[in-house]
């Protein structure tokens, strides 16, 4: 794998995420924390086993009330089923959570705020519909917005009517990216006839990592940051397969 397939590659990657931050509830944060729901209290109250933490999390379990919505009490007829209802489609399942940024994320009873995600086929939060919408939707809920967090209930409901308009363009930017990949890898495949030679210096080698962070660092969401640590130790362990490789022919030319 050449260096220029792999600055290939970043550039495609930083397309995805840009791409992806113009779509619709970009604005969420469904991965802040995730864990996997072990004890259901009531339609929109659960137990949830941390996987993944911020700041505002402090015990290994905490208790999660879903943000801007009510299901019945226990004690209504209701209840039970709307209990039911979370525990058949949360219990064992992992959950991730958009945490309230307000009043350190909780309620007065130590709760965590939060709008949750259900995972999906591949364990990624399914951005539409989130579960508090889900729930709604499916009459075990009604909508109650609490202007003292930061969600807006009816922020929902646009995001996924606004998700079927979207699908053209999604398809149009998969294509265009199926397109640069084919691109990239084709470039890749003539370039490295051309690239059997003893690799590059450690100064290019830095020199060009200075200057693609540079430009990485600034403003990068989590994700491209991601994306850039991993160019990053490719282009580094591509380098350290040139030395050994240059050092193994050496040894045999000798």
């Amino acid at each position: 794998m050449n260096i220029s397939y792999l600055l290939r590659l970043f550039v495609l990657i930083l397309t995805i995420f840009s791409v992806l931050s113009l779509l619709p509830g970009s604005s969420a944060s469904p991965d802040e924390v995730y864990g996997v729901v072990t004890n259901v209290i009531d339609g929109d109250t659960f137990d949830l086993r941390i996987e993944k933490a911020d700041s505002r999390i402090s015990d290994s379990v905490e208790r999660i009330t879903l943000a801007d919505i009510r299901s019945p009490d226990m004690k209504s007829i209701q209840g039970p089923a709307a209990r039911d209802f979370t525990y058949a489609v949360l219990m064992d399942k992992r959950v991730y959570l958009d945490v309230d940024d307000f009043n350190r994320g909780r309620d007065d009873e130590g709760r965590l705020i939060a709008v949750a995600y259900l995972a999906g086929a591949y364990g990624q939060p399914i951005p539409y519909p989130n579960f508090n919408l889900l729930l709604v939707d499916a009459g075990h809920a009604i909508l109650a917005n609490q202007t003292d967090n930061e969600f807006d209930p009816k922020n929902w409901r646009e995001e996924y009517n606004s998700e079927s308009g979207s699908s053209d363009t999604l398809q149009r930017v998969e294509e265009n990216l199926r397109e640069r990949l084919e691109e990239s890898l084709q470039g890749s495949g003539q370039e490295q006839k051309g690239t059997q030679n003893d690799g590059w210096q450690n100064d290019s080698q830095n020199g060009l990592l200075s200057r693609i962070e540079d430009a990485a660092g600034e403003k990068l969401n989590r994700a491209t940051q991601a994306a850039w640590n991993w160019l990053k130790a490719e282009i580094t362990n591509t380098s350290q397969e040139m030395v050994n490789s240059s050092l193994d022919r050496a040894l045999n030319r000798s």
